[in-house]
């Protein structure tokens, strides 16, 4: 913004550019169903390289992205594009690969996401820091070293695999000692940042004290990724003993327990159900026909030829068919644009709160810090909560409440505000960011996640445009002055409390609808099994 003297509402459109970038991804959704993952990390290895190279060159050169800001919001967009490809690698295939615990699994994931913002900044502060041009080709260099590397960790088998009891066997054993290492290893990192933080802000001068944190920082990441990498020595390379009758023999010899095994091991597709305590009222239906009421659905009997895909997995044609998916859509939108409201325009916010420019890497810090401790205490809540009984959605729209209580709390526009709402924002909205891609899996299945993810993020770019961009800037221009150097500035509640209050508003009606709409589902099902089974 002071670079190339953009107003707020050029920088909200380059966010949004970014956004759309990060989020239209219909066709990378096909491409990974298409081809993997492994050609979508080399997409956005190639993508990253080229958007940071070219801001690179525009803030080396001086050059004109005031008159020319359509290059500026390509430059972001392009950005945006190489996140989305990198994510879409990366989320459905964890979907796939990890189903029995894909709560814990995704929010593994998105926790070191969450965290990667607070290691490139420890980078920055204790390398570059106030040289931001130099920082620009770093990232440059940066981002596809990173892609390039974890490419060639990135296994998949074709979904089919699952279906031979030994093989699903032996990759839950791997799944299990992965997520493990990788749980083990994740605070120990979050602890290393939030100490970063403190030094940063008691002895912020001393560059040989960031320097060294931030090598150690490096060291336990390549640390964790070697332990993460470790599989499990006890996989099972022959039949697994579960699998081997009482004379040693195979037990996928016999039909019948076989069957079985085929039925605990359910394909990979098959959309889980929303009411985990009656599994086995749905086993029972699965053996005896489905009564008038779809148990995994609440929805009457599938017509036409809906019902012979539903065991492979939902297309996106048969999900928007349903009011679920929409409601869906609408939560993730809101919630999306809350914690888009605080995170896009953190720079402003710090201004209006009345603190200095300084203090915006201590917000960003805090952010990705509260993202990465949301996204692994929500994987790890939802999955512990599914087996008692209590539905991934239930969570979600928990979550959407309390980032209302959150723009709440930011509209008082005071610094001790600011610090809580960041905590409670950063927090819940790394909760949506698991919980988002695991309510997929459970409604329409993870055959054809891709597709599905990629189309839902679409109610992300709306949420996103909506209110993290257009609806704060218009409040915040409104309210804004200009110096004699062209810069805007903005002190004060009145800056954000319109946009805050209507967002509140916002979260608490969607939250209270969705809550209440999957509620009311539950009971239809539940009353469909109990009569299906009492018949």
């Amino acid at each position: 913004k002071e670079a190339f003297l953009l107003r707020q509402g050029a920088v909200d459109l380059g966010g949004l550019a970014q956004n759309v970038g990060a989020n239209c991804g219909l066709h990378a959704g096909l491409l990974l169903d298409r081809f993997g993952p492994r050609p979508m990390i080399l997409g956005a290895a190639a993508l990253g390289c080229v958007a940071y190279l070219t801001l690179y060159l525009a803030v080396l050169h001086e050059w004109n992205l005031h008159d020319n800001v359509g290059l500026f919001y390509l430059i972001m967009f392009c950005q945006g594009q190489a996140q989305m490809f990198a994510d879409m690698a990366v989320i459905p295939t964890v979907s796939r690969r990890f189903r029995e615990n894909s709560g814990l699994a995704l929010g593994i994931c998105k926790a070191f996401l969450g965290l990667s913002g607070s290691i490139v900044e420890q980078f920055y502060v204790a390398f570059f820091k106030p040289a931001t041009v130099d920082f620009m080709l770093f990232l440059a260099l940066y981002f596809p070293a990173v892609c390039l590397l974890c490419r060639r960790f990135v296994t998949t088998g074709a979904l089919d695999e699952e279906h031979q009891p030994l093989q699903a066997e032996k990759r839950r054993c791997e799944a299990q000692a992965v997520i493990g290492n990788a749980a083990r290893g994740l605070p120990v990192l979050l602890a290393l940042l939030i100490f970063a933080l403190v030094v940063d802000s008691l002895f912020g001068g001393s560059r040989l004290l960031n320097i060294s944190v931030a090598l150690l920082i490096i060291l336990t990441v390549g640390l964790i990724c070697a332990y993460v990498a470790m599989q499990d020595q006890s996989a099972p390379e022959e039949a697994p003993s579960a699998l081997v009758d009482d004379s040693g023999e195979s037990a996928s010899r016999h039909p019948d327990h076989d069957e079985s095994r085929r039925t605990e091991l359910e394909d990979d597709a098959s959309p889980a159900l929303e009411e985990p305590l009656l599994g086995a009222a749905a086993s029972t239906l699965q053996v005896n026909g489905p009564p008038d009421a779809d148990p995994r659905t609440g929805a009457g009997p599938e017509t036409g030829g809906e019902a012979e895909h539903v065991s492979e997995g939902l297309t996106i044609g048969m999900a928007v068919k349903r009011a679920d998916f929409w409601l869906q859509a609408g939560a993730v939108a809101v919630s999306w644009g809350a914690g888009g409201l605080l995170i896009i325009n953190i720079g402003q916010l710090v201004e209006v709160a009345g603190l200095g420019k300084d203090s915006k890497d201590v917000f960003v810090s805090l952010i990705s810090i509260m993202n990465c401790i949301g996204r692994l205490g929500a994987g790890a809540l939802s999955d512990k909560l599914l087996r008692l009984g209590v539905p991934r959605v239930y969570v979600f729209g928990m979550a959407t409440l309390g980032l209302g209580v959150g723009m709440l709390i930011l509209s008082a526009a005071s610094q001790s505000a600011l610090y809580l709402a960041t905590l409670l924002v950063g927090f819940l909205y790394g909760s949506c960011n698991v919980l988002g891609p695991a309510i997929l899996g459970d409604l329409y299945g993870v055959r054809n996640i891709g597709v599905l993810y990629s189309s839902m993020m679409i109610a992300i770019i709306s949420g996103t445009f909506l209110i993290s961009t257009r609806l704060f800037a218009s409040v915040y221009e409104a309210h804004a002055t200009e110096d004699g150097a062209g810069h805007e500035h903005c002190v004060g509640q009145g800056c954000i409390s319109a946009s805050t209050h209507a967002c509140a508003i916002m979260c608490f009606c969607v939250g209270t609808l969705y809550l209440t709409f999957h509620a009311y589902r539950r009971g239809v099902c539940r009353r469909a099994l109990d009569g299906a089974l009492n018949e």
